[in-house]
């Protein structure tokens, strides 16, 4: 299951089970924290490989322009070369792909930001009563009914007082 799937799954508020998402709450925020730090890692180590490459090429361009079908060493040259060098395009590829994790780690970190939130919002609503279940106006007691019922329940007949 990939980022997109899973975080859409876990960032799901259960009005039910509030209890048990509070709990998970801090692991799971925690949980997609670490995978944005390890994303962000891998991102600036493919970084740093990508520019020693650039390097490495310009070297040897410079060192035997002939073997690369230069005639003249620019950095115009140099520059046109690295980007049809193969190892070069794929390892940009990767980054291109660790840049978008990244980003979908950051917003879903955001999103658990959001979520931490609208738990405490829930919560408050929950302990308001706003959740409990609404009676039609002809089932709620009238006044009157109520009097008879604690009378009764005091043990006087028919609810006189």
């Amino acid at each position: 299951m990939n980022i997109i799937e899973q975080s859409q799954i876990d960032i799901k508020i259960h009005k039910d089970h509030l209890e048990d998402d509070w709990e998970n709450h801090s692991e799971l925020a925690l949980f997609y924290h670490i995978q944005l730090a390890n994303s962000i890692k891998e991102r600036d180590s493919l970084k740093e490989q990508v520019s020693n490459k650039e390097a490495s090429l310009a070297i040897e361009i410079r060192k035997d322009p002939k073997l690369f079908g230069v005639e003249k060493v620019t950095e115009n040259a140099i520059f046109e070369l690295s980007k049809t060098n193969k190892p070069l395009y794929d390892l940009r590829n990767n980054l291109l792909e660790l840049d978008y994790q990244v980003n979908l780690l950051k917003g879903v970190t955001i999103a658990f930001d959001h979520r931490k939130k609208a738990l405490e919002e829930e919560v408050s609503l929950y302990i308001a009563g706003y959740f409990s279940p609404k009676l039609k106006p002809e089932l709620k007691p009238t006044t009157d009914t109520q009097v008879k019922l604690l009378n009764t329940k005091k043990g006087k007949p028919n609810g006189t007082t």
